[in-house]
């Protein structure tokens, strides 16, 4: 495999995480609600 490719892969599993992560973040904080 190229560096490249994997470089890419990299990038775009970091991505999807964070947006995961936040998505899960704002949900918890919605049903939890203690502020």
């Amino acid at each position: 495999m190229k560096s490249e490719i994997l470089i890419a892969l990299g990038i775009l599993f970091l991505v999807v995480c964070g947006c995961l992560s936040h998505t899960l973040l704002e949900n918890f904080r919605g049903r939890g609600g203690r502020g």
